[in-house]
């Protein structure tokens, strides 16, 4: 997903072999945009690319554009892919062998340990 752009297609929304329906772009969750959550979890996501195109495919396909919807579903990225980014550079930190090739599985307990070793520091403890 990372390589190629979001485009509006006569269909709805693509990038790569990733294709959302027309129909499908104004699914809400919890009073936000589905597609933007659903999407922003994985890997290799662009927010700032995916965000521009997916309110123009709402406008072009009829769909009314929930600003409100939009805000929330773009806030809870952020916070997503903070922690995402937060997880990581604490993974490295604790399991710095895990990032040269040398061991590359993880243990359910390392990753245990790496969450809540972000817990403390986002508690503050």
């Amino acid at each position: 997903m990372s390589a190629a752009k979001w485009k509006v297609t006569d269909d709805g929304l693509e990038c790569g072999s990733y294709h959302i329906g027309a129909e499908r772009l104004n699914e809400m969750r919890d009073g936000k945009y589905e597609w933007p959550m659903h999407l922003c979890i994985k890997s290799g996501f662009d927010a700032h690319d995916f965000f521009g195109a997916f309110e123009t495919a709402l406008e072009r396909h009829g769909h009314a554009v929930n600003e409100d919807a939009l805000l929330g579903a773009w806030d809870w990225c952020l916070k997503r892919i903070k922690q995402s980014d937060e997880y990581a550079a604490i993974a490295r930190e604790m399991f710095p062998e895990k990032f040269r090739g040398i061991s590359g599985m993880w243990q359910v307990s390392e990753m245990r340990a790496v969450a809540e070793e972000q817990r403390k520091r986002r508690d503050g403890e």
